[in-house]
């Protein structure tokens, strides 16, 4: 969630994402609950076409979003680089560290427990109940407990078999360029997000790494990759760097929800629509704790398949 970007479509063919009129209305009754609505900036995504083949792509799907021509893009945007015009959607731009401060807020005045920094290190189960055992060695008992693991999911031997890949990411912080009014996001060959005090400019792909530290490659090529879409920001100054790893199920751009034993449930693979995900899914998981049968098929608990004599 490094840019906060809500964005109803993925990738360069404008797939639009699962449920995504939901889920961004999900999205946004869960930042309301939150008391987080002011984090949100209904500002839209600009996303410019990088061919006439994707232009077309893109005006077809103008029914619901407002297509700028090349023209339009000039007069509106005169930094942007888009000759072959843009699409403006729906969707926008979260401040999720606040976002999620809120909502950590919000669960304490509730009556929920919130415990920074105590890490699980396994699990056991009953007929009745599912314990956890934190690092300094207390335990916690639940009718149900709902695993929401990330990378560290590599750590639990009895989550190696869920069907999962993990895909690095870096973003890079650059100063505000005199002169650049940059009020939404901006995706396309890469993504281009507004700060408070800085923008944030993102972001690779990397299957193989061998550690989670920024790299100066991945920040010359982000910076390559964005500067294509605003040329102004391949002279912009570095003010930092960041990475992080996106958990994912092979072969689809959904999550991983459901039971894993009698009182223990995952809930995962959510990759790089965390944001959509993440609200749709929880408003809904409630009544699946109850009706595990209820679970779209499509996002159910995937294990990997196993070759043997």
């Amino acid at each position: 969630m490094a840019a906060g970007i809500v964005n109803p479509f993925a990738g360069q063919h404008l797939r639009p994402i699962w449920h995504a009129d939901t889920a961004l209305v999900d999205l946004e009754a869960t930042l309301d609950l939150a008391g987080a609505s002011r984090h949100y900036s209904k500002s839209g995504v600009l996303r410019p076409a990088s061919s006439a083949a994707q232009a077309e792509l893109f005006r077809t799907a103008a029914s619901s979003n407002t297509w700028l021509t090349s023209e339009d893009v000039k007069e509106q945007y005169p930094w942007l680089n888009a000759d072959f015009g843009a699409l403006h959607t729906p969707g926008g731009q979260v401040d999720t560290s606040q976002f999620l401060l809120d909502t950590q807020q919000k669960l304490q005045e509730r009556g929920g427990t919130v415990r920074r920094n105590a890490h699980v290190t396994g699990w056991t189960e009953s007929t009745r109940q599912g314990s956890i055992t934190l690092q300094s060695g207390v335990r916690h008992s639940a009718s149900l407990i709902v695993l929401a693991v990330g990378y560290g999911y590599l750590r639990f031997p009895a989550l190696n078999r869920l069907n999962l890949h993990s895909v690095k990411g870096q973003t890079v912080e650059v100063s505000h360029l005199p002169g650049l009014k940059l009020a939404l996001p901006v995706c396309g060959q890469g993504y281009v997000a507004p700060g408070t005090k800085s923008l944030t400019l993102g972001t690779t792909y990397e299957r193989d790494f061998d550690d989670l530290t920024p790299t100066r490659s991945g920040q010359r090529a982000i910076i390559k990759l964005t500067s294509s879409m605003i040329p102004r920001l391949a002279n912009a100054g570095v003010t930092g760097a960041a990475a992080g790893v996106r958990v994912g199920v092979p072969g689809t751009r959904l999550p991983m929800v459901g039971p894993i034993g009698r009182r223990v449930w995952i809930f995962t693979g959510l990759g790089s629509k965390g944001l959509l995900f993440a609200p749709h899914i929880a408003r809904r998981l409630p009544a699946w704790l109850e009706n595990p049968e209820h679970v779209p098929p499509e996002i159910r608990v995937r294990l990997r398949q196993t070759t043997g004599p």
